[in-house]
């Protein structure tokens, strides 16, 4: 479920996963309204965001996970 199944593809996908395109790497899955939820082997990190939000047009919401995920693997405290 966790190695891509994609072939050539540029993203990687399992059986229900997104998946790094390398033998271990990390998988996840990003759900409706900007949810998402990462697990990591190498990094041993595994990260959960729970959002309710239908898009971000217009606005700075779209910096929301990025800025998550980059300080969730530099292990900042909020």
């Amino acid at each position: 479920m966790t190695s891509s199944q994609t072939g050539d593809l540029p993203q990687g996908y399992g059986f229900g996963w997104s998946a790094d395109k390398k033998p271990g790497g990390a998988f996840g899955h990003g759900g409706a309204q900007s949810t998402n939820m990462q697990i990591d082997p190498q990094r041993q990190l595994i990260t959960v965001f729970m959002v309710q939000h239908a898009g971000y047009p217009g606005t700075e919401g779209g910096k929301i996970l990025p800025a998550f995920m980059k300080a969730a693997e530099n292990r900042i405290s909020f």
